[in-house]
């Protein structure tokens, strides 16, 4: 439920660690667990609800209302928020000293192995403690062999579904920013990712200026 509706604001939900515009196929159809029932086989009930804290820092205060709000819908939840300076929430991340924390991130190159390879067991990224081997060794085969395009698809796919299989995180959506264009300004990559552009890669068509 919170995964489904609080990104709205910000970009587009996402069930998926893999940003759209880097999968061929559409991410897999998000099927909703009735959470109560698990909840209360074990042992868990209004009278005695999951108790947990959930860390976010001064610029995701709208974010962490949002998703405060979701899981206290249900009685089986008592959630308590906690704002922190980012350095603090940065430094339990990475000490792995909380229960819920709000997290973002963005790659420096567009490649899906940059996104998936923050959960290897290994990685110095890896900030919530989350182990498979079977992730960690199609991760470790994506790095050291030489696969065709096909079986580097594959294997993205196959480890891309075992991380929602095992609910490794809770993603909520995926930033978008949207910028508008001015039909006669020329010279802007639509598929640079990095948000950068240089005035000196840019012109302007004057006829098309003069019939606008």
């Amino acid at each position: 439920m919170a995964s489904a509706n609080s990104g709205q604001e910000y970009g587009v939900p996402s069930q998926s660690v893999i940003p759209h515009s880097l999968v061929k196929d559409r991410e897999k159809r998000w099927n909703p667990v009735v959470v109560e029932q698990l909840l209360t086989k074990a042992g868990i009930s209004p009278y005695n609800p999951l108790k947990l804290t959930l860390l976010y820092d001064e610029n995701s205060i709208n974010i962490a209302n949002q998703v405060t709000r979701a899981l206290s819908q249900s009685e089986l939840f008592n959630i308590t928020p906690k704002m922190v300076d980012w350095q603090t929430l940065n430094k339990v991340r990475e000490q792995k000293d909380y229960q819920i924390a709000r997290a973002g991130w963005c790659a420096d190159y567009p490649d899906p192995i940059v996104f998936l390879q923050k959960f290897h067991s290994m990685s110095p990224d890896n900030h919530s403690g989350y182990k498979s081997e079977i992730v960690d060794q199609k991760l470790n085969r994506l790095q050291t062999e030489t696969l065709s395009a096909e079986a580097r698809e594959s294997l993205i796919q196959e480890i891309s579904e075992q991380l929602y299989s095992d609910v490794a995180v809770l993603p909520l959506f995926q930033y978008h920013h949207r910028v508008g264009i001015v039909s006669s300004l020329l010279g802007i990559d639509l598929n640079n990712d990095s948000e950068v552009i240089y005035s000196k890669d840019l012109k302007r068509n004057l006829a098309n200026k003069d019939n606008q």
